[in-house]
């Protein structure tokens, strides 16, 4: 294995210290990844398929392939960058922020140095949703604490249903994309962030499907002044071609 990994033949940055190691399954732990002051990061409860979508900025759509344990096996990763890195400098506001381009690259580096990750990229044209604004008034409020972490939460109890607290269009997009297992891109000219809160409609079913929850978000968006459109976009795919278990740190 080589000692700097490469991407495109570029050499990509390398944590200064990494730990990777099964996650212990009689221990409750929150799975994602976190980011702490001095650029720490920490990732519990994820598999390599979510290791890469942290890594490579993609959803769960996007990463197909390698051998069946890559979205099963679970492990905690934790990792510090070196002094020169710029992430040394950073102090998120929130521990579920968004990787920097920096912790990106060593991620990445790790992964195929410690998984012997070997795949393909490539963009081509796909379906998506384009975020839109709609025909009626917009319902959405200036966010009432612009500094507080983003929230959107989907469902509850009867049909539809979502709130969403200090979010952009665009982390509205990126959080619709997991649901909707397929790329929404914001079209809506929108700039701020925004609070809003809409109740379930009454259902018939006592049960709710997969499909009822699908159409939910539709109708959500609607009552917002919103609208989900199909069109077309150069989407990103990755494809594992090789991986390993990690060996013991």
């Amino acid at each position: 294995m080589p000692s700097q990994a490469l991407i495109d033949g570029q050499e990509l940055p390398q944590f200064e210290v990494a730990t990777i190691k099964p996650t212990i399954q009689d221990n409750y732990k929150p799975h994602g990844i976190y980011v702490y002051p001095g650029g720490r990061i920490r990732a519990k409860q994820s598999t390599l398929k979510m290791l890469i979508e942290f890594a490579f900025d993609l959803k769960e759509f996007q990463v197909v392939g390698g051998p069946g344990w890559v979205g099963q096996d679970l492990y905690d990763l934790e990792a510090l960058p070196p002094d020169t890195s710029p992430s040394r400098q950073s102090n998120p506001k929130f521990i579920n922020a968004p990787l920097g381009h920096d912790q990106r690259q060593m991620l990445q580096s790790l992964l195929i140095e410690r998984f012997g990750l070997r795949f393909l990229r490539r963009m081509k044209e796909a379906s998506v949703y384009l975020l839109v604004k709609g025909e009626r008034t917009l319902k959405l409020d200036d966010a009432n604490r612009k500094d507080a972490a983003p929230l959107l939460a989907i469902g509850g109890h009867g049909y539809g249903g979502m709130t969403g607290k200090t979010v952009s269009m665009s982390y509205v997009a990126a959080r619709l994309s997991t649901y909707l297992d397929r790329l929404v891109i914001d079209q809506t000219g929108l700039a701020g962030v925004y609070d809003f809160k809409l109740e379930p409609l009454a259902s018939d079913s006592p049960t709710q499907s997969n499909d009822n929850f699908l159409d939910g978000i539709f109708q959500s968006m609607d009552q917002l002044g919103l609208r989900l459109k199909l069109g077309k976009a150069q989407v990103e795919t990755l494809t594992i071609q090789a991986a390993t278990r990690p060996t013991a740190n």
